[in-house]
């Protein structure tokens, strides 16, 4: 597991995906190096406290990738100075 941030500053925003919905924070990003695309999730609130949705979904790839399940890479990281967690498109068009 890589415990270290990565940070999404030099990704762009990506505006040409039709996925995507819900009230959540998210952006999608779009990495002009390597051509990746991903949806870059803001950590939600409740009462003033952070959830841990964000890094759940880090704790369930690791999880699927323990029991050699197909799954979207997710990692931590940070994009304009806020965390979140990045979750790249596996979808192929």
């Amino acid at each position: 597991m890589n415990k270290n941030f990565l940070c999404f500053d030099e990704w762009e925003i990506y505006e040409n995906t039709p996925y995507g919905s819900g009230s959540s924070r998210k952006n999608w990003l779009y990495n002009k190096n390597t051509n990746q695309i991903g949806i870059f999730k803001y950590p939600k609130k409740s009462l003033g406290q952070v959830t841990g949705e964000y890094w759940a979904e880090l704790m369930a790839y690791e999880i699927a990738s323990i029991l050699k399940f197909e799954c979207a890479k997710i990692d931590i990281g940070t994009y304009k100075k806020e965390i979140g967690s990045m979750s790249y498109m596996i979808l192929l068009e």
